[in-house]
């Protein structure tokens, strides 16, 4: 009996034991819960670390690297004025040898009465019969242009006289022989109907007139010579004091400094001899509208696709674009260690500037200012 009671007893504290744990835990509990939220609730806000604002950057490294300066570029061709192509000669056409396109001086282009006329160019247009001993400039520039087409060099002679000399004489007997004048011609004398004047040493004609049996009358128009080319016009870019290289139609040329177009006459020449200039100008040509000068420009002719670069690539700063104060056109200024530095902008990649500055590279910082530690400055 007392063995029951005794146990009853003990199973009774194991129950108050743990229903004290219990509430004890929840006590805890409940006590940090409310000291949690009463810390929320009283202590101010605080910013995670990771969340906090970093300090502002100022300063950064910068690099260099070499620039061509190679882009696309638009090119405007600036044409003379288009002129008709004459002929002195008169009679029937008995044969036709040439029928429209490029036309080279030297060049047999038709039989008139049996008799060749070729195509001729000289820098004084002909407008008299030559005959052995006469002078004047126009002599001088059918000897020049005999000299240029290698009909002096197999009987020497100076092709800058201006005297139709023997050698001009054999030099013509040459060129009309060779164009199918006959073997009883001496060469002595060049009548004008045997030759059709060209401006330039290759023109393209259009509108080509002479057909085979046809009758020619004194003066008649047998074609139409398309404007030589007197200009290429580079659009959208600025002018350098460095010079740079055009590739245009194919062909290489030379864009002086301080210029945003190309006047020389031997550049000129060789684009408008190459094919792919030939086959986008030559047949725009025609309807090209004349400016006041007599030129050509805009509406018939589409301007040509071509690639700009520097004649020698150059070491460039590579800085923020953020980096540039005071920007004028190309020129502002970069700050480094507080002292303002002029420079000459020369191009953009990405949130970069390209810059070069007065001295060269040997003057280039390793650091640039930005942000706040370029305000106040001055671009002088």
């Amino acid at each position: 009996m007392w063995h029951r009671t005794t146990e009853r007893n003990t199973q009774g504290h194991q129950r108050v034991a743990r229903i004290g744990i219990a509430w004890l835990v929840l006590a805890i509990v409940v006590s940090v819960a409310l000291t949690a939220t009463a810390c929320a609730l009283l202590l101010p806000d605080r910013e995670p670390a990771i969340l906090s604002r970093p300090g502002e950057v100022t300063t950064v490294t910068v690099s260099t690297q070499q620039y061509s300066g190679s882009r696309q570029v638009s090119v405007t061709p600036v044409l003379s004025e288009a002129q008709q192509l004459t002929t002195t000669a008169v009679g029937t056409i008995t044969e036709v040898m040439f029928t429209g396109g490029t036309l080279n001086s030297g060049t047999a282009i038709m039989r008139v009465d049996d008799n060749p006329v070729v195509a001729l160019h000289t820098d004084v247009p002909l407008y008299r019969d030559l005959a052995l001993d006469m002078t004047g400039a126009d002599v001088q520039a059918l000897n020049r242009e005999l000299g240029r087409l290698g009909l002096f060099a197999q009987h020497g002679g100076d092709p800058e006289s201006n005297r139709y000399t023997w050698t001009t004489q054999m030099a013509v007997q040459s060129l009309m022989v060779g164009a199918g004048i006959g073997d009883g011609y001496d060469g002595a004398t060049l009548a004008l109907r045997n030759v059709v004047w060209l401006p330039d040493q290759s023109d393209t004609v259009s509108n080509w007139q002479p057909r085979r049996g046809h009758s020619l009358a004194p003066g008649a128009v047998i074609g139409t010579i398309a404007g030589t080319l007197t200009r290429l016009d580079v659009a959208g870019i600025a002018a350098s004091a460095q010079p740079r290289v055009l590739i245009v139609a194919g062909v290489t040329v030379t864009l002086p400094a301080e210029k945003t177009n190309i006047e020389d006459r031997k550049a000129l020449d060789q684009v408008q001899a190459s094919d792919q200039y030939r086959q986008q100008i030559g047949s725009a040509t025609g309807s090209a509208a004349s400016s006041p000068d007599g030129s050509s420009s805009g509406s018939g002719i589409q301007p040509l696709a071509a690639t700009l670069s520097l004649d020698k690539p150059i070491e460039v700063l590579r800085v923020p674009a953020a980096a540039v104060f005071g920007l004028d056109g190309t020129t502002g200024c970069v700050a480094s260690a507080s002292k303002s530095i002029p420079v000459s902008v020369v191009g953009s990649e990405l949130g970069v500037s390209l810059v070069t500055l007065d001295g060269g590279a040997s003057n280039f910082p390793s650091t640039v200012d930005i942000g706040s530690a370029i305000t106040g400055h001055q671009c002088k």
